[in-house]
């Protein structure tokens, strides 16, 4: 078994990011002058397609989005200190990758996510197959599509500042098998639901 290191980074921080394999996730930190709902609404912008039946046989489908909570949008007396220093203690993954050099990914990562917010794009990117080719997992435009993704978070809940984010790291010293390492990806991602979980 390899050596396995598990670090957290703020944003300004990604430079002195090893260049080793490994996995990676990203975080979104609750700041003022955030509003709670707005924080919230970050973790609720997933949407579901849903066909239902009914019991003559007739169909439905459409969308499913989360709706806000009402207990979220009455909140007007709230610690902002504490909330925000447990959410960098809670907060769920927003993306959850792999590298096979975690510098050169998580900040190509980050120079796609600022290019996507300082040329302000919002729209929703088209999906890209990345089980097609091992290549792109590690690729430029696989960096693309997640500046793009997060852009759109940020923008969803009004935020550009980008030292809302953290990343956290599994750091694997040596080779590991890459096969392994997808299916640890897939299990996080099916088992954390990150807002653009992928696979």
């Amino acid at each position: 078994m390899s050596n396995l290191i598990t670090r957290t980074y703020q944003i300004t921080e990604l430079d002195v990011v090893p260049a080793k394999n490994g996995l990676y996730s990203w975080y979104f930190l609750y700041q003022e002058p955030t509003s709670v709902e707005s924080y919230h609404s970050i973790f609720k912008q997933k949407t579901f397609d849903t066909l239902t039946k009914g019991s003559l046989g007739e169909l439905f489908k459409g969308k499913l989005k989360s709706q806000q909570s009402d207990y979220i949008s009455e909140q007007t007396d709230v610690d902002h200190t504490l909330l925000q220093f447990a959410t960098e203690s809670f907060c769920p993954p927003i993306y959850i990758g792999i590298s096979k050099n975690l510098n050169r990914r998580l900040n190509t990562h980050l120079h796609c996510l600022r290019t996507a917010l300082h040329l302000g794009l919002t729209s929703k990117p088209n999906k890209v197959d990345f089980n097609s080719n091992d290549d792109n997992l590690d690729s430029d435009l696989e960096s693309r599509y997640f500046g793009a993704r997060i852009a759109n978070v940020m923008k969803g809940a009004g935020q550009s500042r980008l030292s809302y984010l953290f990343v956290r790291t599994v750091e694997i010293d040596g080779v590991y098998d890459r096969k392994s390492l997808l299916n640890i990806e897939k299990i996080l991602n099916h088992t954390f639901t990150p807002i653009y979980g992928k696979r």
